[in-house]
């Protein structure tokens, strides 16, 4: 009787650690990568200087500034500021192989800057010759134009 009574336990048993004898494989779904963000700093005549992130490790970023939802066929991110001196819809995304893509981030960024107006401007010391150089960009909306002028000193 108590052998008999041992084996009906142990059958019991077993059929609640195993979930009444079903077998269930379960597979977590992958973790969603972080939705990047976005700095952003004044730069001259109204001009901004942009800089995206993500909190995620090792998680390539892609944006576009026409205000579609980015690819991985989009403008890559290589953690370089950038400078915006137009009126856009900047959306990013992150990407990273194993987990599914973060949310969309959206910001619309006001410039506004008028044609041919200064927007960015550098001055460097030529190390070797030790001359002094001033660089200058300016955009001209009218003509789709940009150019840069360096003046050296």
């Amino acid at each position: 009787m108590s052998i008999r009574l041992s084996l009906l336990l142990g059958v019991v048993l077993t059929t609640i650690s195993c979930g009444g004898g079903k077998r269930i494989n379960t597979v977590p779904p992958p973790s969603q990568v972080a939705t990047p963000t976005v700095a952003m700093r004044a730069a001259q005549n109204g001009a901004q200087i942009v800089s995206l992130g993500d909190a995620t490790s090792g998680a390539t970023i892609y944006y576009t500034l026409d205000g579609t939802v980015p690819t991985a066929n989009s403008t890559q991110y290589f953690a370089t500021p950038f400078l915006i001196a137009s009126n856009v819809t900047l959306k990013a995304t992150a990407t990273r192989t194993g987990e599914s893509d973060s949310g969309v981030l959206t910001q619309n960024v006001v410039a506004g800057v008028a044609s041919g107006t200064l927007v960015w401007s550098d001055e460097f010391s030529n190390l070797t010759g030790g001359q002094s150089s001033t660089r200058s960009f300016h955009l001209d909306l009218r003509h789709r134009q940009q150019r840069i002028w360096e003046q050296r000193t």
